[in-house]
C-alpha cells in the first residue's frame, strides 16, 4: 500500500487547478489518495471530491473530508482490476465555486 499525496498548489486560468500531479494520478489496488491544498494560494476549501457520472468508481473508501483539516482521504478498492476514473473537484476561491476535473488511473 502506498499514499500518494496530491497538493493543490493555486489555480491556473479559467478556474484550473494546479495539481501537484498534473491531474493524472497513478494509482495500485489498495492504495490511499491525500488531497490538501497549500494556504493562501487561491483556493480556500474544497466543497466535495466525486466520481463523474460516466466513469468507474475505484475508490472503497470516500473521497471524504478527514474532519478538523483542509485534507481529503479516498482508498483505492483493493480488488478493483486495471480502471480509470474520471473525478470532479468542486471547490470555493475568492467566495465563487469552481470545478475540475482530474483523472485516477488504477495499474493492475
Amino acid at each position: 500500500m502506498k499514499i500518494h499525496y496530491i497538493t493543490i498548489e493555486g489555480i491556473e486560468s479559467r478556474g484550473k487547478l494546479k495539481l501537484s500531479d498534473k491531474g493524472i494520478t497513478k494509482v495500485n489496488p489498495g492504495d490511499l489518495v491525500i488531497w490538501d491544498i497549500v494556504p493562501d494560494e487561491g483556493v480556500v476549501r474544497v466543497n466535495k471530491i466525486l466520481k463523474d457520472e460516466n466513469s468507474n468508481n475505484v475508490f472503497s473508501i470516500g473521497p471524504v473530508r478527514i474532519k478538523n483539516s483542509t485534507a481529503w482521504l479516498g482508498v483505492i478498492n483493493p480488488t478493483i482490476p486495471q480502471a480509470e476514473e474520471d473525478y470532479t473537484i468542486e471547490y470555493t476561491a475568492k467566495d465563487k465555486d469552481f470545478r475540475f476535473d482530474p483523472k485516477i488511473q488504477v495499474n493492475s
